[in-house]
Protein backbone atom coordinates (compact mmCIF):
# COMPACT_ATOMS: atom_id res chain seq x y z
CA UNK A 1 0.00 0.00 0.00
CA UNK A 2 1.01 3.63 -0.28
CA UNK A 3 -0.33 6.92 1.05
CA UNK A 4 0.50 10.48 0.00
CA UNK A 5 2.04 13.02 2.04
CA UNK A 6 0.69 16.79 2.00
CA UNK A 7 3.33 17.97 -0.80
CA UNK A 8 1.70 15.21 -3.17
CA UNK A 9 4.68 12.48 -2.89
CA UNK A 10 3.93 9.02 -2.38
CA UNK A 11 4.97 7.49 0.44
CA UNK A 12 5.94 3.72 0.70
CA UNK A 13 4.17 1.85 3.37
CA UNK A 14 7.15 -1.15 4.44
CA UNK A 15 6.56 -4.54 4.20
CA UNK A 16 3.83 -5.16 1.98
CA UNK A 17 5.01 -6.45 -0.90
CA UNK A 18 7.06 -9.59 -1.61
CA UNK A 19 8.25 -8.93 -5.17
CA UNK A 20 9.14 -5.81 -7.02
CA UNK A 21 6.51 -6.37 -10.22
CA UNK A 22 4.30 -6.14 -7.51
CA UNK A 23 5.12 -2.83 -5.92
CA UNK A 24 6.27 -1.48 -8.99
CA UNK A 25 2.44 -2.37 -9.73
CA UNK A 26 0.70 -1.00 -7.24
CA UNK A 27 2.18 2.03 -5.81
CA UNK A 28 3.68 3.54 -8.87
CA UNK A 29 0.93 3.29 -12.30
CA UNK A 30 2.59 3.03 -15.67
CA UNK A 31 2.43 5.07 -18.92
CA UNK A 32 0.61 4.16 -21.97
CA UNK A 33 3.64 2.44 -23.32
CA UNK A 34 3.38 -0.29 -19.60
CA UNK A 35 6.94 1.47 -18.74
CA UNK A 36 7.05 2.11 -15.31
CA UNK A 37 6.59 6.48 -13.96
CA UNK A 38 9.83 6.20 -12.09
CA UNK A 39 9.36 9.69 -10.28
CA UNK A 40 12.35 9.75 -7.91
CA UNK A 41 15.55 8.11 -6.94
CA UNK A 42 13.98 6.15 -4.18
CA UNK A 43 11.56 4.48 -6.63
CA UNK A 44 14.68 4.23 -9.19
CA UNK A 45 16.30 2.12 -6.69
CA UNK A 46 13.17 0.08 -6.26
CA UNK A 47 13.72 -1.01 -9.65
CA UNK A 48 17.56 -2.60 -9.46
CA UNK A 49 17.12 -3.52 -5.46
CA UNK A 50 16.17 -7.70 -5.33
CA UNK A 51 13.43 -7.97 -2.63
CA UNK A 52 16.10 -9.73 -0.04
CA UNK A 53 18.40 -7.38 -0.18
CA UNK A 54 20.05 -6.09 2.34
CA UNK A 55 21.59 -2.51 0.44
CA UNK A 56 19.67 0.79 2.15
CA UNK A 57 18.49 3.22 -0.80
CA UNK A 58 21.17 5.47 -0.07
CA UNK A 59 23.63 3.15 -0.40
CA UNK A 60 22.45 2.23 -3.62
CA UNK A 61 21.98 5.56 -4.85
CA UNK A 62 25.31 6.53 -4.01
CA UNK A 63 26.36 3.29 -6.23
CA UNK A 64 24.68 4.43 -9.45
CA UNK A 65 25.81 7.63 -9.28
CA UNK A 66 29.68 6.55 -9.08
CA UNK A 67 28.65 3.57 -11.67
CA UNK A 68 27.73 6.68 -13.90
CA UNK A 69 30.56 8.38 -13.60
CA UNK A 70 32.86 6.12 -14.97
CA UNK A 71 30.87 3.47 -16.76
CA UNK A 72 33.80 3.20 -19.31
CA UNK A 73 36.33 1.40 -16.65
CA UNK A 74 33.22 -1.29 -16.56
CA UNK A 75 33.46 -3.04 -19.44
CA UNK A 76 35.79 -5.50 -21.46
CA UNK A 77 36.88 -5.49 -24.62
CA UNK A 78 36.40 -8.43 -26.84
CA UNK A 79 37.93 -8.81 -30.54
CA UNK A 80 35.60 -11.36 -32.64
CA UNK A 81 36.20 -12.35 -36.27
CA UNK A 82 33.91 -11.09 -39.31
CA UNK A 83 33.20 -13.45 -41.37
CA UNK A 84 33.90 -11.11 -44.36
CA UNK A 85 37.39 -10.68 -43.23
CA UNK A 86 38.65 -8.74 -40.21
CA UNK A 87 37.26 -8.10 -36.51
CA UNK A 88 34.12 -6.56 -35.20
CA UNK A 89 34.30 -4.69 -31.34
CA UNK A 90 32.70 -5.83 -28.66
CA UNK A 91 32.11 -3.52 -24.95
CA UNK A 92 30.64 -5.73 -22.94
CA UNK A 93 29.43 -5.15 -19.72
CA UNK A 94 30.86 -6.51 -16.19
CA UNK A 95 28.96 -7.20 -12.68
CA UNK A 96 27.07 -4.79 -11.47
CA UNK A 97 26.19 -2.72 -14.67
CA UNK A 98 25.24 -5.17 -16.28
CA UNK A 99 22.64 -6.63 -13.81
CA UNK A 100 21.30 -2.80 -13.57
CA UNK A 101 21.32 -2.92 -17.63
CA UNK A 102 19.55 -5.97 -17.31
CA UNK A 103 16.95 -4.82 -15.23
CA UNK A 104 16.41 -1.70 -17.50
CA UNK A 105 15.76 -4.32 -20.26
CA UNK A 106 13.33 -6.14 -18.44
CA UNK A 107 11.45 -3.75 -16.42
CA UNK A 108 11.21 -0.56 -19.31
CA UNK A 109 12.75 -1.79 -22.96
CA UNK A 110 11.40 -4.32 -23.14
CA UNK A 111 7.87 -2.30 -22.72
CA UNK A 112 8.32 0.18 -25.36
CA UNK A 113 6.81 0.02 -28.65
CA UNK A 114 9.82 0.02 -31.68
CA UNK A 115 8.21 0.78 -34.96
CA UNK A 116 6.92 -2.36 -36.93
CA UNK A 117 8.99 -2.48 -39.79
CA UNK A 118 11.80 -3.63 -37.07
CA UNK A 119 12.14 -7.35 -36.94
CA UNK A 120 15.51 -8.13 -34.75
CA UNK A 121 14.99 -7.85 -31.19
CA UNK A 122 11.26 -8.05 -31.14
CA UNK A 123 10.00 -10.68 -28.73
CA UNK A 124 7.69 -12.82 -31.54
CA UNK A 125 9.72 -11.78 -34.12
CA UNK A 126 12.51 -13.61 -35.80
CA UNK A 127 14.48 -14.09 -39.39
CA UNK A 128 11.27 -15.22 -41.15
CA UNK A 129 9.60 -12.23 -40.28
CA UNK A 130 11.94 -9.68 -41.80
CA UNK A 131 12.33 -11.96 -45.05
CA UNK A 132 8.87 -13.02 -45.68
CA UNK A 133 7.17 -9.60 -47.02
CA UNK A 134 9.72 -9.59 -49.94
CA UNK A 135 8.51 -13.02 -51.15
CA UNK A 136 7.97 -12.57 -55.06
CA UNK A 137 9.41 -9.02 -55.33
CA UNK A 138 11.17 -8.16 -58.78
CA UNK A 139 13.33 -5.55 -57.19
CA UNK A 140 15.09 -6.38 -53.88
CA UNK A 141 17.73 -3.64 -52.56
CA UNK A 142 19.52 -3.96 -49.52
CA UNK A 143 21.41 -1.44 -47.55
CA UNK A 144 23.85 -1.44 -44.74
CA UNK A 145 24.46 0.95 -42.01
CA UNK A 146 27.83 1.94 -41.61
CA UNK A 147 28.99 1.25 -37.71
CA UNK A 148 25.65 1.52 -36.47
CA UNK A 149 26.17 1.23 -32.50
CA UNK A 150 28.83 3.75 -33.11
CA UNK A 151 26.89 6.39 -34.48
CA UNK A 152 23.56 5.97 -31.54
CA UNK A 153 25.39 9.05 -29.04
CA UNK A 154 24.49 9.35 -25.74
CA UNK A 155 21.96 12.41 -26.78
CA UNK A 156 20.37 10.08 -29.05
CA UNK A 157 20.07 7.46 -26.18
CA UNK A 158 18.90 9.85 -23.92
CA UNK A 159 16.44 12.13 -25.96
CA UNK A 160 14.78 9.02 -27.69
CA UNK A 161 13.94 6.96 -25.36
CA UNK A 162 14.70 8.30 -21.42
CA UNK A 163 13.88 12.00 -22.12
CA UNK A 164 11.43 14.73 -19.95
CA UNK A 165 8.64 12.91 -21.93
CA UNK A 166 8.77 9.62 -20.04
CA UNK A 167 11.10 9.99 -16.68
CA UNK A 168 12.52 13.15 -14.50
CA UNK A 169 15.63 14.57 -16.21
CA UNK A 170 17.76 13.28 -13.26
CA UNK A 171 16.11 9.55 -13.60
CA UNK A 172 17.01 9.79 -17.33
CA UNK A 173 20.83 11.02 -17.11
CA UNK A 174 21.70 8.55 -15.11
CA UNK A 175 19.42 5.19 -17.04
CA UNK A 176 21.03 6.72 -20.35
CA UNK A 177 24.60 6.84 -18.70
CA UNK A 178 24.06 3.10 -17.15
CA UNK A 179 23.32 2.29 -21.20
CA UNK A 180 26.19 4.11 -22.69
CA UNK A 181 29.91 3.76 -23.08
CA UNK A 182 32.65 6.43 -23.88
CA UNK A 183 29.31 8.50 -25.54
CA UNK A 184 27.73 6.02 -27.25
CA UNK A 185 26.07 2.92 -27.36
CA UNK A 186 28.21 -0.15 -26.75
CA UNK A 187 27.72 -3.26 -29.12
CA UNK A 188 27.94 -5.92 -26.50
CA UNK A 189 25.69 -4.68 -23.69
CA UNK A 190 22.29 -6.57 -23.34
CA UNK A 191 20.40 -3.11 -23.60
CA UNK A 192 22.20 -2.10 -26.92
CA UNK A 193 19.67 -3.86 -29.15
CA UNK A 194 16.58 -2.84 -27.74
CA UNK A 195 17.85 0.62 -27.58
CA UNK A 196 18.76 1.04 -31.47
CA UNK A 197 15.48 0.17 -32.32
CA UNK A 198 14.04 2.75 -30.25
CA UNK A 199 16.47 5.38 -30.91
CA UNK A 200 15.42 4.38 -34.98
CA UNK A 201 11.50 4.99 -34.98
CA UNK A 202 11.94 8.54 -36.17
CA UNK A 203 14.23 7.08 -39.09
CA UNK A 204 11.78 3.89 -39.46
CA UNK A 205 8.86 5.85 -39.67
CA UNK A 206 10.05 8.87 -41.98
CA UNK A 207 11.25 6.19 -44.87
CA UNK A 208 8.45 3.49 -44.14
CA UNK A 209 5.75 6.71 -45.21
CA UNK A 210 8.55 7.48 -48.37
CA UNK A 211 8.23 4.12 -48.99
CA UNK A 212 4.75 3.49 -48.81
CA UNK A 213 3.94 6.08 -51.06
CA UNK A 214 5.69 4.83 -53.68
CA UNK A 215 4.37 0.74 -53.02
CA UNK A 216 8.16 0.05 -51.24
CA UNK A 217 8.14 -2.34 -48.96
CA UNK A 218 10.38 -1.42 -46.14
CA UNK A 219 11.79 -3.92 -43.22
CA UNK A 220 14.71 -3.29 -41.06
CA UNK A 221 16.84 -6.01 -39.48
CA UNK A 222 19.29 -4.42 -37.02
CA UNK A 223 21.39 -2.10 -39.22
CA UNK A 224 19.79 -4.09 -42.12
CA UNK A 225 17.62 -2.11 -44.59
CA UNK A 226 15.94 -4.13 -47.06
CA UNK A 227 13.56 -3.12 -49.75
CA UNK A 228 11.13 -4.74 -52.41
CA UNK A 229 9.14 -3.37 -55.25
CA UNK A 230 9.22 -2.50 -58.70
CA UNK A 231 11.22 1.02 -58.49
CA UNK A 232 14.27 2.37 -59.26
CA UNK A 233 16.88 1.22 -56.88
CA UNK A 234 19.18 4.45 -57.31
CA UNK A 235 15.87 6.89 -56.28
CA UNK A 236 15.57 5.23 -53.13
CA UNK A 237 19.15 4.56 -52.35
CA UNK A 238 19.14 8.57 -52.53
CA UNK A 239 16.64 9.33 -50.15
CA UNK A 240 17.61 6.54 -47.80
CA UNK A 241 20.99 8.13 -47.36
CA UNK A 242 19.48 12.08 -47.18
CA UNK A 243 16.96 10.61 -44.71
CA UNK A 244 19.76 8.85 -42.39
CA UNK A 245 22.46 11.71 -42.73
CA UNK A 246 19.80 13.58 -40.55
CA UNK A 247 21.28 11.88 -37.35
CA UNK A 248 24.63 11.06 -39.10
CA UNK A 249 24.15 7.56 -39.92
CA UNK A 250 26.19 6.47 -43.07
CA UNK A 251 25.87 3.87 -45.43
CA UNK A 252 28.27 1.23 -46.04
CA UNK A 253 28.48 1.05 -49.92
CA UNK A 254 30.38 -1.78 -49.92
CA UNK A 255 27.76 -3.91 -48.56
CA UNK A 256 24.59 -2.46 -51.26
CA UNK A 257 23.15 -5.07 -52.86
CA UNK A 258 20.54 -4.66 -55.64
CA UNK A 259 18.92 -8.54 -56.77
CA UNK A 260 16.50 -8.59 -59.70
CA UNK A 261 14.39 -11.27 -60.61
CA UNK A 262 15.87 -13.99 -62.06
CA UNK A 263 19.02 -14.23 -59.59
CA UNK A 264 19.04 -15.84 -56.03
CA UNK A 265 17.73 -13.41 -53.70
CA UNK A 266 18.70 -13.82 -49.70
CA UNK A 267 17.13 -11.04 -47.11
CA UNK A 268 18.95 -12.07 -43.49
CA UNK A 269 20.38 -15.69 -44.95
CA UNK A 270 16.54 -16.45 -46.30
CA UNK A 271 16.12 -17.38 -50.07
CA UNK A 272 12.58 -15.23 -51.07
CA UNK A 273 12.55 -15.43 -55.14
CA UNK A 274 9.26 -17.60 -54.72
CA UNK A 275 8.71 -18.28 -51.03
CA UNK A 276 10.63 -17.98 -47.54
CA UNK A 277 12.95 -21.13 -47.33
CA UNK A 278 16.84 -21.51 -46.78
CA UNK A 279 19.48 -22.02 -49.40
CA UNK A 280 19.86 -25.31 -51.05
CA UNK A 281 23.21 -25.87 -50.07
CA UNK A 282 22.33 -25.49 -46.17
CA UNK A 283 19.21 -28.02 -46.79
CA UNK A 284 21.58 -30.76 -48.77
CA UNK A 285 24.48 -30.23 -46.07
CA UNK A 286 21.97 -31.04 -43.60
CA UNK A 287 20.40 -34.44 -45.21
CA UNK A 288 23.96 -35.27 -46.27
CA UNK A 289 24.67 -35.41 -42.54
CA UNK A 290 21.41 -37.59 -41.66
CA UNK A 291 21.92 -39.58 -44.29
CA UNK A 292 25.80 -40.57 -42.97
CA UNK A 293 24.53 -40.70 -39.33
CA UNK A 294 21.69 -43.31 -40.55
CA UNK A 295 24.22 -45.46 -42.68
CA UNK A 296 27.41 -45.05 -40.91
CA UNK A 297 26.38 -44.34 -36.97
CA UNK A 298 27.13 -41.24 -35.26
CA UNK A 299 30.12 -42.18 -34.00
CA UNK A 300 32.20 -43.09 -37.31
CA UNK A 301 30.01 -39.92 -38.58
CA UNK A 302 31.56 -37.82 -36.28
CA UNK A 303 35.27 -39.28 -36.79
CA UNK A 304 35.06 -39.68 -40.50
CA UNK A 305 34.28 -35.83 -40.64
CA UNK A 306 36.65 -35.05 -38.57
CA UNK A 307 34.21 -32.72 -36.83
CA UNK A 308 36.81 -32.16 -33.33
CA UNK A 309 34.42 -30.09 -31.25
CA UNK A 310 33.13 -33.71 -30.58
CA UNK A 311 35.94 -35.48 -30.20
CA UNK A 312 37.99 -35.72 -26.99
CA UNK A 313 40.96 -37.81 -25.64
CA UNK A 314 39.85 -40.86 -23.95
CA UNK A 315 41.89 -43.51 -22.08
CA UNK A 316 39.08 -45.73 -21.36
CA UNK A 317 38.01 -46.43 -24.80
CA UNK A 318 39.36 -48.64 -27.64
CA UNK A 319 40.81 -46.06 -29.99
CA UNK A 320 41.15 -43.42 -27.11
CA UNK A 321 38.55 -41.34 -28.19
CA UNK A 322 35.49 -39.96 -26.32
CA UNK A 323 32.93 -38.69 -28.95
CA UNK A 324 30.21 -36.72 -27.71
CA UNK A 325 27.38 -37.93 -30.09
CA UNK A 326 24.42 -36.33 -27.96
CA UNK A 327 25.70 -33.02 -28.23
CA UNK A 328 26.40 -33.53 -32.15
CA UNK A 329 22.79 -34.92 -32.50
CA UNK A 330 21.08 -31.69 -30.25
CA UNK A 331 23.35 -29.27 -32.78
CA UNK A 332 22.08 -30.99 -36.05
CA UNK A 333 18.09 -31.02 -34.26
CA UNK A 334 19.02 -27.38 -33.99
CA UNK A 335 19.91 -26.53 -37.39
CA UNK A 336 16.87 -28.63 -38.27
CA UNK A 337 14.78 -26.77 -36.27
CA UNK A 338 16.19 -22.84 -37.75
CA UNK A 339 15.14 -24.50 -41.22
CA UNK A 340 11.65 -25.22 -40.09
CA UNK A 341 10.88 -21.34 -38.78
CA UNK A 342 12.08 -20.68 -41.88
CA UNK A 343 9.39 -23.39 -43.46
CA UNK A 344 7.40 -24.63 -41.55
CA UNK A 345 5.72 -26.86 -44.82
CA UNK A 346 9.48 -28.63 -45.66
CA UNK A 347 8.25 -32.44 -45.95
CA UNK A 348 12.38 -32.78 -46.14
CA UNK A 349 13.42 -31.55 -42.95
CA UNK A 350 10.32 -32.80 -41.14
CA UNK A 351 11.67 -36.22 -42.29
CA UNK A 352 15.52 -35.65 -41.02
CA UNK A 353 13.68 -33.94 -37.70
CA UNK A 354 12.03 -37.60 -37.38
CA UNK A 355 15.25 -39.36 -38.14
CA UNK A 356 17.53 -37.52 -35.73
CA UNK A 357 14.73 -38.09 -32.97
CA UNK A 358 14.72 -41.88 -33.85
CA UNK A 359 18.27 -42.28 -33.44
CA UNK A 360 18.29 -40.21 -29.83
CA UNK A 361 15.82 -42.23 -28.95
CA UNK A 362 17.86 -45.30 -29.78
CA UNK A 363 20.83 -44.67 -27.63
CA UNK A 364 21.45 -45.80 -24.40
CA UNK A 365 20.31 -43.49 -21.34
CA UNK A 366 23.22 -41.74 -19.62
CA UNK A 367 24.52 -43.10 -16.20
CA UNK A 368 23.12 -41.17 -13.23
CA UNK A 369 26.25 -40.32 -11.27
CA UNK A 370 26.02 -42.02 -7.86
CA UNK A 371 24.54 -40.13 -4.99
CA UNK A 372 27.11 -39.91 -2.26
CA UNK A 373 24.90 -42.39 0.18
CA UNK A 374 23.30 -44.24 -2.87
CA UNK A 375 24.34 -47.66 -1.83
CA UNK A 376 22.39 -50.68 0.25
CA UNK A 377 25.26 -50.81 2.72
CA UNK A 378 25.02 -49.83 5.98
CA UNK A 379 26.27 -46.08 6.74
CA UNK A 380 29.85 -45.92 8.56
CA UNK A 381 28.00 -44.04 11.31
Amino acid sequence: MAKKTRTGKLEKIPGQYETISQLMDSLYPTDGEGCPRIQDLHTLTDLFLPSHSNWEHMRMIRHLYRMTNDTHLQYYRVMIPKRSGGFRRLDVPTGRIKYCQEKILEKILSRMSVHPCAKAYVKGTSLRDAAAPHVGKPVVVKLDIHDFYGTITFGMVYNRVFGEDRFPKKIGMILANLCCCRGVLPQGAPTSPAISNLVMVPQDEAISVWCAARDITYTRYSDDLIFSGDFEPAELIREVRKLLRRDGFTLNTGKTRIIRQGRRQIVTGVVVNEKAQLPAEYRRAIRQEVYYCAKYGVRDHILRSGLTEYIRENGYSEDGKRVMQRSYLYHLLGKIGYALMIDPDNAEMRRCRDTVKGILAAMPPRKRAAEPFDTDEPLPF
